[in-house]
């Protein structure tokens, strides 16, 4: 859930999008992986997440329901218009994500 980068492959990624009002961290991370990131992975737990009612994500998807497709529809969007090797994977990441947040409006 976590990852540190260099400003300028921020950057790069586009930085933060202001018009995602949910799931801003999640596109933001899709786009820096379309940037073919040097990935290495930490052995140890560096934060703990808890969900907060006062959070961007709340603890219920429902009452924003519309916003979250939004990230995902973006997501895609730049996953296709990519030249990624993996784009058919990562189109199917974003699917996946779909499910669940079907699965969580259902709860």
């Amino acid at each position: 859930q976590g990852y540190a980068v260099r400003r300028k492959f921020f950057n790069d990624a586009g930085a933060w999008n202001p018009a995602m009002l949910v799931w801003d961290d999640w596109e933001l991370g899709v786009r820096l992986l379309l940037g073919y990131p040097r990935i290495v992975p930490v052995a140890r737990v560096l934060a703990d997440v808890y969900a907060q009612e006062q959070s961007i994500t709340g603890i219920s998807f429902s009452p924003k329901a519309g916003e979250w497709e939004l990230a995902l529809k973006r997501a895609s969007e730049c996953i296709a218009d990519s030249d990624h090797p993996r784009k058919r994977h990562l189109l199917n990441m974003v699917d996946y994500r779909r499910v669940i947040l079907a699965a969580h409006y259902r709860r």
